[in-house]
């Protein structure tokens, strides 16, 4: 709401925040933020905690006149500030955090596919939980109404994403296999689990050197006829 500060700099954290513990190992995560920053000081980022008084801070910072990729460290209280640097204000926005032990780098995207380097320093820190939060700042101090997208370690990514679509690596299941044998020929017939493609090769031998029989278009009903055998 506005009026009131939710931040987390050198007083108690009000951020708002969704946190979940989390390993002391190196990772990688990354959060989409489809609303916009659009007014001074709206924040939204991930936050990396140790324990209330002792955590890093990697957001999307919005100032008066520019949207700002920032990072900064808050150890036992005492603030430090990381990285600061103007950047497109351009929505929707991803952020990446990545640690490998004590060194941590920031990239933001607003494609998913370039990411620009942004923040990277060394810090030791204890891991206890880790989440994407929201503030706002200043005087006064503006509402602020934050759109996340996703929160995922890119290790572990959520797919489909925005209505995209996944590779099916899951065979179809055959059930109701029927075969008719003719005079010069037979019938075979299946049903699958889902639509799928049809394809019967036969011959003499296991090389199917007589040749097959096939269609492309995806049926859950498949019925072939082979004849002049």
């Amino acid at each position: 709401p506005a009026g009131t500060v939710h931040d987390a700099w050198s007083g108690p954290n009000t951020t708002v925040r969704l946190m979940q513990p989390a390993n002391n190992t190196d990772f990688e995560v990354e959060a989409k933020f489809d609303g916009p920053l659009d007014a001074a000081f709206q924040s939204q980022g991930i936050m990396v905690q140790q324990d209330m008084y002792s955590f890093l801070r990697f957001e999307f910072l919005r100032e008066p006149a520019n949207l700002t990729i920032y990072a900064a460290s808050i150890l036992a209280g005492a603030p430090t500030e990381r990285y600061h640097v103007n950047i497109p204000n351009v929505f929707p926005i991803r952020l990446r955090v990545k640690r490998q032990g004590n060194a941590w780098t920031q990239s933001y995207s607003t494609n998913g596919t370039t990411w620009t380097p942004a923040a990277s320093f060394t810090q030791n820190l204890v891991v206890t939980e880790i989440g994407p939060f929201f503030g706002n700042a200043g005087s006064p101090t503006p509402s602020f109404t934050s759109q996340l997208d996703y929160f995922f370690l890119t290790a572990d990514p959520i797919v489909p994403e925005d209505g995209g679509t996944s590779i099916d690596t899951i065979p179809p299941v055959l059930t109701k296999i029927k075969t008719t044998p003719y005079s010069a020929g037979f019938g075979i017939s299946w049903i699958t689990n889902e639509p799928a493609t049809g394809l019967v090769e036969y011959g003499l031998t296991t090389g199917y050197e007589l040749g097959f029989v096939e269609h492309s278009d995806l049926r859950t009903s498949h019925v072939f006829t082979v004849t002049a055998l």
